[in-house]
């Protein structure tokens, strides 16, 4: 099952109906939240916007303990490919590129 499958699944178990929409947008990156934002300047549609992420903890909320969600469920562990000048003493020579996983449910 894919991640965008995933997040429909835990939308669904949402005890909220946030009713129907005219667009749902998954993925709030550069390119949804530049469509996101077009479609919501004209008031006649509804959007749902989609963004992957999980549950908080105690180092979420403290910017200089980031370094604690590197290797935790609430980073997707994306790893660069293998490098000749950095990160030498990583396995396979791979830099980590974390990158956090919350769901964010944005009505437009």
């Amino acid at each position: 099952m894919n991640m965008y499958a995933l997040l429909v699944i835990s939308v669904i178990n949402l005890s909220v109906d946030y009713g129907s929409y005219d667009f749902v947008i998954v993925d709030a990156g550069s390119g949804g939240s530049v469509v996101a934002t077009r479609l919501s300047e004209m008031n006649s549609y509804k959007i749902l916007l989609l963004e992957a992420v999980g549950e908080e903890d105690d180092f979420s909320q403290i910017p200089s303990m980031f370094f604690h969600l590197f290797f935790t469920k609430m980073n997707w562990g994306y790893f660069s490919t293998p490098q000749t000048t950095c990160c030498l003493g990583m396995k396979n020579r791979a830099c980590a590129v974390p990158r956090g996983t919350f769901l964010v449910v944005v009505v437009l």
